[in-house]
């Protein structure tokens, strides 16, 4: 589908939805007024098509508001590689139920009271279809407040599911996410709004049908009494008669018609009716004052208690965004709310023992490597890879261990087997364990990397310059010795231990050789020795003095070991 087919069939569904919410509040409305105000046939014959005439117009006026506010989402779908313009295009479709109910309360509600307003006063004239000023105000209040409330939730609610798509669609090709920490319009406002929507109908509907039932019982008995007076013979007071009246020029006009089939004109001043309808006016509008304030009372009591628990839940989440673990969600209570609180508790509960985790590898792994091995999921099953191993290990320590006392000589192997780690995580590898005095790293796996061999170096020289700062700064009486072997080869890597303990490390000959030539450097008086496949992955980078073909402890064959001299 192209993007003229998608706007107009989006724009066809925004219509589509308008015009079934304004038949959803006429289709009560009518039999409310005619309920209300009982038009005679005649005047129902005609009554009907001035009605389709006021709904032809409003929906014109819908359209072409829906359609000057969907400029923008046209623009976009038209030219969807436009930053600026994804913007505004999502913005209005994340509006659209606002704008739709200030589009129902004002143009709408507007266009259809002038247009019927201007063919009562021209057609109905003819078929005595006038009403009374405060007739014709009561009125025009219940078509603006009344009659579209219901229409206005309809597309409230309904609208935005038809603009998921497109919010999809901006949203991948763009970024338009304001994270915001407040939401656009709460729930609470929500629901107190449509609450008082629907409360205002039922208290609305039977204030003004009682008013106009009262006021027509008021002129039918003055209608009959003064029929009854003025007929010659008088009536008996047992006679029924039908009496059909309107106002006009604040004067009543009552048509009498008796059981018989006699007729008679009656005109009186509608001051005699408004004394007694409009007390009955004046008790309804208190009596629906107070309803409406009760009612207003006990939603803002929910709405409040619903604001109260959405502001709990988006405090914790704002500091759960702000990296803060220690939120607690404390809510007690039986509904939905207290469900999601618990969970974010079990979340927070999950991400706080997740971060110790993390802590806690962050010791053996770079911060890299330990998020990598917690957001992967590392097969025990175990792999064969390609990568360099380095292992480093004190040299003097059995002499040092005599020299110190156990506290002093601790602190020291501390420090100096943070030195080797560190340079090891400063160069992309992991620290695969210590072993006593001895540093077994890895580089190439978990993380892969081309250049194992290179980083290996690199870790291995790093790791010269810290023991010899360190050297420095301690002033031992005898200086620490580190000897480092590196061998690459394959290796097999995985989760690998009993059913209650597994450890992710590496084994295979390729660690066993790095482990024999660190041991080989007091042999040789060389501090950091690698071996012929590690040499060849280091290129012309770093210089290396040949030693020859070695004999290493559990091998057959004599294999080329270089010392690491310095990089070129």
């Amino acid at each position: 589908m192209n993007s003229s087919d998608s706007y107009a069939k989006l724009l066809l569904n925004h219509i589509r939805i308008t015009v079934l919410g304004s038949l959803i509040a006429i289709l009560p409305a009518v039999p409310f007024y005619i309920y209300t105000f009982e038009p005679t046939a005649e005047q129902l014959g005609i009554l009907i098509p001035m009605g389709v005439i006021a709904f032809l117009s409003f929906t014109l006026i819908d359209i072409l508001f829906i359609s000057i506010y969907m400029r923008p989402i046209k623009a976009y779908l038209l030219d969807s590689t436009d930053g600026k313009t994804a913007a505004k295009a999502y913005k209005r479709a994340l509006d659209v139920p606002t704008m739709a109910v200030a589009r129902v309360f004002i143009p709408h509600a507007l266009s259809a009271n002038i247009v019927f307003q201007i063919l009562i006063m021209t057609i109905g004239k003819s078929y005595h279809l006038q009403l009374a000023g405060y007739q014709v105000a009561i009125y025009w209040i219940a078509n603006l407040t009344l009659v579209p409330i219901s229409h206005a939730i309809f597309e409230f609610y309904r609208l935005p599911r038809i603009f998921v798509p497109l919010l999809e669609r901006i949203s991948t090709e763009h970024d338009v996410h304001a994270h915001r920490d407040e939401p656009r319009l709460g729930l609470a406002v929500k629901l107190f709004a449509l609450l008082i929507l629907l409360g205002l109908i039922p208290i609305g509907v039977l204030s003004l049908g009682s008013f106009f039932k009262a006021e027509k019982a008021i002129v039918s008995i003055k209608a009959e009494d003064l029929a009854s007076s003025e007929v010659t013979p008088r009536l008996p007071s047992s006679t029924q008669i039908n009496v059909e009246y309107s106002v006009r020029h604040d004067s009543v006009f009552a048509r009498v018609r008796t059981h018989d089939g006699g007729t008679r004109l009656l005109v009186f001043p509608y001051s005699d009716v408004r004394q007694y309808s409009g007390a009955t006016l004046r008790w309804l509008v208190v009596s629906s004052a107070v309803s409406f304030s009760i009612v207003i009372f006990l939603i803002a009591m929910l709405a409040g208690d619903i604001r109260r628990s959405t502001r709990t839940l988006m405090t914790a989440l704002r500091q759960i965004k702000d990296g803060d673990l220690t939120a607690e969600v404390r809510m007690y209570g039986s509904d939905e709310f207290s469900v999601i609180g618990n969970g974010l508790n079990a979340m927070v509960d999950g991400l706080r023992e997740r971060e110790i985790i993390r802590d806690k590898f962050g010791k053996y792994f770079s911060e890299e490597v330990a998020r990598l091995i917690l957001d992967r999921d590392l097969s025990a099953e175990g792999k064969k890879v390609n990568a360099t191993i380095l292992f480093a290990d004190l040299r003097n320590s059995t002499r040092l261990s005599s020299i110190y006392e156990t506290y002093r000589f601790v602190e020291v192997l501390n420090r100096f087997l943070s030195a080797l780690s560190d340079s090891v995580f400063e160069n992309g590898g992991i620290v695969d364990k210590f072993i006593g005095d001895a540093v077994l790293g890895v580089f190439g796996t978990p993380i892969e990397h081309e250049d194992h061999a290179t980083r290996a170096a690199e870790s291995a020289l790093l790791m010269r310059e810290r023991v010899a700062e360190l050297n420095s700064r301690l002033g031992l009486s005898e200086n620490l010795e580190v000897g480092i072997g590196i061998h690459s080869g394959e290796v097999i890597v995985g989760n690998i231990g009993s059913l209650k303990k597994l450890e992710y490390t590496v084994v295979g000959e390729t660690v066993n050789i790095a482990s024999r030539l660190e041991s080989l450097t007091k042999e040789l008086g060389r501090d950091i020795l690698v071996s012929q496949p590690t040499r060849s992955g280091l290129g012309e980078k770093f210089k290396c003095d040949d030693l020859g073909p070695v004999s290493v402890r559990g091998l057959s064959d004599r294999i080329n070991v270089y010392h690491l001299v310095s990089k070129t």
